[in-house]
């Protein structure tokens, strides 16, 4: 594998670094529940059923990321590893204002479909955006 080739797979990354990211805030995020509902009666159960939940809805959302990236892969840039973490992190900010905007327009009712929608169109104006950052400083630095 060329060089040129290695930078322009960690394009591949992104997706895995998003899906990780997504799950640790999603852990985070319902830690304090998740800890309170662990000391009732089954609620261990509960608990575990819960993490395991969003752990899919997660790995739903890194998939999701993945289908965007590979049809793209042949026209972006060779990138670096800060861009895939810089990238990644983008999508997670871009993916939390969309859950805010599901929960407030749709409240309970937003269902995975939309929700894995809003995901996709999230993520593919941060790739997008991304690859142009790429390109341009490619072009600058040529």
């Amino acid at each position: 594998m060329t060089p040129e080739l290695k930078r322009k797979s960690r394009w591949l990354a992104i997706p895995a670094v998003f899906g990780s990211l997504l799950v640790i805030t999603l852990f985070l995020r319902w830690l304090p529940a998740a800890i309170e509902r662990a000391q009732t009666g089954f609620g261990l159960g509960q608990v575990i059923g819960g993490n395991l939940l969003l752990a899919w809805q997660a790995a739903l959302r890194a998939v999701v990321a993945l289908i965007i990236t590979l049809p793209a892969l042949p026209l972006l840039p060779p990138i670096g590893w800060r861009v895939v973490f810089l990238t990644a992190l983008a999508a997670l900010a871009v993916e939390v204002v969309g859950e805010l905007m599901m929960a407030s327009l749709f409240g309970v009712q937003a269902g995975q479909a939309s929700q894995l929608v809003a995901t996709a169109i999230g993520f593919s104006v941060v790739l997008t955006g991304s690859a142009m950052a790429a390109r341009t400083r490619l072009y600058h630095a040529a």
